[in-house]
């Protein structure tokens, strides 16, 4: 716990009440931190007590402060999962969002086959929420699921699970270097970025060319097309980092310069190895 955390001696149930007045308020994300941070039995009943409401706001308060409440395995988890996998049958698409979210946050590797069942659900918050759920829970049956869902017809599913499969999964087989190709002809440059990324990270023999191919086929240059050539660190690319980073206005945008030049040293480094 940091040293904020620790001073802070703020009720729990004050600060969930400060966090529910105010969802999604990025200010108050440090009140339910500071709930999951202690994680004892108050803040399990409080995150109960919530989830068992009548609204449906409070329902997704109660299962985000389950979501990351840090408990340690034995009975507090298990009444705290097992609330999760309850919410998923809710009939509110943000109350289950929250729930496939946070049994992604706690590992719970038993709701699994819960997860699995909503990959087809008819709402794509539902599905948002299990690629995030399965996210947490790396297994044979979730990563083709996230297969599934790296082709889902909602751009920010398909975004998600695309990340997932490229940066979080850590198993190389040529289907999951399938669903990352298939991407890389996506509208969204952020989804052909996590597929490039994805592929560079697995030291695909055609990264370069798939770089190549990017930058000249897209006006829209992604940041993580950067982040992959970082990732690839082949010397056959400083040529074209060089010459892109001419083209591209980077004087106001430091995140923008900051890339191209890890990108630009980590090839010239590999040339110079």
């Amino acid at each position: 716990m940091n040293e904020l955390h620790r001073d802070n001696n703020t009720p729990s149930r004050t600060l969930v009440e400060r966090y529910r007045a105010s969802l999604d308020d990025p200010r108050e994300q440090a009140s339910i931190a500071l709930v999951h941070s202690r994680g004892g039995e108050d803040e399990l009943a409080l995150g109960l007590e919530y989830a068992d409401s009548d609204d449906p706001l409070d329902r997704v308060v109660g299962a985000r402060v389950l979501a990351q409440l840090d408990l340690s395995p034995g009975p507090q988890l298990e009444r705290a999962v097992g609330e999760l996998c309850r919410l998923l049958a809710d009939v509110d698409e943000d109350v289950v969002h929250a729930a496939a979210v946070g049994l992604g946050f706690q590992g719970a590797a038993g709701a699994l086959p819960l997860l699995l069942r909503l990959v087809t659900d008819a709402r794509a918050e539902v599905r948002l929420g299990v690629v995030h759920g399965l996210s947490g829970l790396v297994r044979p049956d979730a990563t083709r699921a996230l297969l599934a869902l790296s082709s889902d017809p909602n751009q920010e599913v398909r975004n998600w699970a695309t990340f997932t499969l490229g940066s979080i999964v850590t198993e190389d087989s040529q289907e999951i270097r399938a669903a990352l190709r298939a991407n890389l002809d996506d509208p969204d440059h952020e989804i052909r970025g996590q597929a490039l990324v994805g592929l560079a990270e697995r030291k695909d023999p055609e990264i370069v060319a798939l770089l190549r191919r990017e930058w000249s086929s897209f006006p829209d240059l992604s940041m993580l097309s950067l982040d992959a050539a970082c990732l690839a660190a082949s010397p056959d690319l400083v040529v074209d980092l060089e010459r892109l980073a001419e083209e591209v206005p980077l004087e106001h945008d430091a995140n923008f310069k900051a890339a191209f030049d890890e990108a630009i040293n980590a090839c010239r480094a590999a040339r110079a190895g």
